[in-house]
């Protein structure tokens, strides 16, 4: 008669069939599984990590080749002699500058500012770029152009202001509303604010403080319109000049 054979008759143990048994097949097709997913999730990993490496090579060494390149760039330009720009491109450099039209950008604020037309602020814009109707005013290194207004503005001062750059102005003490419309360079107020074109800055009664026109660049004009007056500190009051 045939018979399995068991442990206690001295033989070698049956390996268990799975392909007979459902229970076994399940967890050996779990484990195979489970292997080849994880065998998978390494590969991907290392893909990656290679990915990353390859990516940070190819970015260090772009970087290095800008870097070179910047590097002889400037060990280039290090050599070269500064130009002097030629009489002829300085004359048209400084004609555009005193061009009229230059500052037409601003008129629609100029005109609220001082109760006129945009046309009559387009005008007057104009007018600002005809250095011989300056005139030196108040301080060294500023110039002034004072102008008509509207109603409004009745009894203010009001006008076009040049300061150098890097210049000065003093310590003075607002006895009215003051706004200021800057159209170049820029305004640095002793109180920390930069105004810049299109930027206004107003002052009320009672405010002291000081400015200074921004160096490296080019002159600061404004626009001021000064209700009542200022105090400057050592040089007596500047009122209204209708």
């Amino acid at each position: 008669m045939t018979g399995a054979v068991g442990k206690g008759s001295g033989g070698a143990q049956s390996a268990p069939d799975d392909e007979h048994d459902p229970i076994l097949g399940e967890l050996s097709g779990a484990r195979s599984s489970s292997a080849s997913r994880e065998a998978g999730a390494r590969s991907s990993s290392a893909s990656r990590e290679a990915g990353a490496r390859s990516g940070f090579a190819s970015r260090e060494a772009g970087a290095r080749s800008a870097l070179d390149d910047d590097l002889l760039v400037a060990a280039l330009l290090e050599g070269l002699e500064p130009l002097a720009p030629s009489a002829t491109l300085r004359e048209r450099v400084m004609a555009s500058a005193r061009a009229p039209g230059r500052l037409a950008r601003f008129a629609d604020k100029l005109a609220a500012m001082i109760d006129v037309t945009i046309d009559k602020a387009k005008e007057l814009l104009d007018r600002a770029a005809d250095a011989s109707l300056w005139e030196r005013d108040l301080v060294p290194g500023l110039d002034a152009l004072w102008v008509e207004g509207g109603p409004a503005v009745a009894g203010c001062v009001r006008g076009f202001v040049r300061l150098a750059a890097g210049t000065a102005f003093p310590v003075h003490t607002h006895l009215g509303e003051e706004t200021t419309l800057v159209l170049e360079g820029a305004m640095i107020e002793s109180g920390g604010a930069v105004v810049r074109p299109g930027e206004t800055l107003v002052m009320k009664a009672g405010d002291t403080h000081s400015y200074a026109a921004a160096g490296g660049g080019p002159d600061l004009v404004f626009f001021v319109v000064v209700r009542e007056g200022i105090a400057i500190e050592g040089a007596g009051e500047l009122r209204h000049r209708d």
